[in-house]
């Protein structure tokens, strides 16, 4: 059996960072590719979405809420019925999400409204703009019960960048993490889309161009593309460093679901089925191993 090795490039949050810097410089300012990127994310939910779905749009206080505001005011000027929730105040009056939010020209709702909206028996579509790719410590015990609200919550999620609580350069749970149905990546995947359990959290992933130059991707350091086996050597620091290579994606989400849905599984799978990458001279093959599941089994343990 025979992988194939795709080769969309994939950055870490530095990196894309890097890169968002020197188009800043291009375009002489910053707000414009927030603005694009958020028009961006408007135009695909609204070409998936039916205007019958009530939309809720769930802003943090950073750039990714920033995103949101952009969003939430597009789809409304497209005929969405739309709420936008401040989750968390805003830092900086300076900064371009504070610009974004002085555009709206509708009511905010806070995060205690949102607690209420949660709590009742509708099935709205959930759009994730509380943190992105900058989150760098744990989510907070308020936002982690949000968290628990959102994911038991009937809803269609759909989260902006990386879902909120997924970390950016290696896929680890920052606390809690929200679990999308459909990410839009902005420019590119990061490894933690690619990273269990962020490639988990993730949904299927659509990557969406926001209109940074393309020639800007010679700036990024790694040479790590996706399915290349590089990025499974990854350490993922949750995890024991025995088992830092068995990181199959496909067949450790599969187990997750199997898992999550019959507990009982775990005996026989625990025993047999786990695949991992190795190297046999310019060739990938696949071999079955038992102790990648572990993997996953410990992640579920710290649930």
């Amino acid at each position: 059996m025979h992988l194939l090795i795709l080769k969309k490039q994939i950055q870490f949050s530095s990196e894309i960072k890097g890169i968002e810097m020197q188009e800043f410089k291009l375009r002489k300012n910053s707000f414009s590719l927030m603005q694009s990127a958020g028009e961006k994310c408007a135009k695909y939910i609204s070409n998936k979405i039916s205007k019958n779905k009530e939309i809720f749009v769930v802003c943090g206080p950073g750039n990714n809420g920033g995103d949101g505001f952009i969003i939430g005011h597009s789809l409304i000027q497209k005929g969405y019925n739309v709420k936008i929730f401040l989750v968390l105040p805003l830092r900086n009056k300076d900064n371009d999400n504070y610009k974004a939010f002085k555009r709206l020209n509708c009511k905010v709702y806070s995060l205690k409204e949102l607690n209420k909206e949660l709590k009742k028996k509708t099935s709205p579509v959930i759009v994730d703009c509380i943190f992105g790719i900058g989150l760098n410590k744990n989510i907070s015990k308020k936002i982690k019960n949000l968290i628990k609200l959102i994911n038991h919550k009937k809803a269609f999620i759909i989260s902006i960048d990386i879902p909120t609580g997924i970390s950016s350069d290696n896929g680890t749970v920052m606390g809690s993490a929200i679990k999308a149905n459909l990410t839009l990546a902005l420019h590119c995947k990061k490894v933690g889309h690619l990273l269990f359990p962020g490639a988990y959290f993730s949904g299927l992933v659509k990557i969406l161009d926001i209109g940074i130059r393309r020639s800007l991707n010679k700036l990024k350091i790694n040479k790590i593309k996706e399915n290349d086996p590089k990025i499974l050597a990854y350490p993922v620091e949750s995890v024991d460093k025995r088992y830092k290579n068995y990181n199959n994606i496909n067949l450790l989400n599969r187990l997750w679901e199997i898992a999550t849905k019959h507990q009982k599984v775990f005996r026989t799978i625990n025993r047999h089925i786990s695949l991992i990458h190795g190297h046999t001279k310019n060739r990938l093959e696949p071999r079955i191993r038992g102790e990648g599941v572990l993997l996953m089994k410990n992640f579920l343990k710290g649930l």
